[in-house]
């Protein structure tokens, strides 16, 4: 599966698990070096007085088939 599929579908995980729409401040970027995989989660307060970020990385080689890749990047 396509590095750009997966970080597309690690993000879409992100926001809905932090069950984000149109009118919340959150963000997800999620970036692929080689096999690794780095998501970037970022949320503002409405008001934007707080901003919440976390980061994590996810190694792609380690989880086998393209159907096991999609599931964990999703929920990464």
């Amino acid at each position: 599966m396509a590095a750009t599929a997966l970080a597309v579908a690690a993000e879409r995980g992100a926001l809905e698990a932090l069950e984000g729409s149109c009118r919340t401040a959150i963000g997800a970027h999620a970036r692929t070096l080689g096999t690794l995989m780095t998501l970037t989660v970022e949320a503002l307060t409405p008001m934007g007085e707080e901003r919440f970020r976390q980061e994590g990385t996810l190694d792609l080689a380690s989880l086998g088939s393209d159907d096991q890749r999609l599931k964990a990047v999703r929920d990464f």
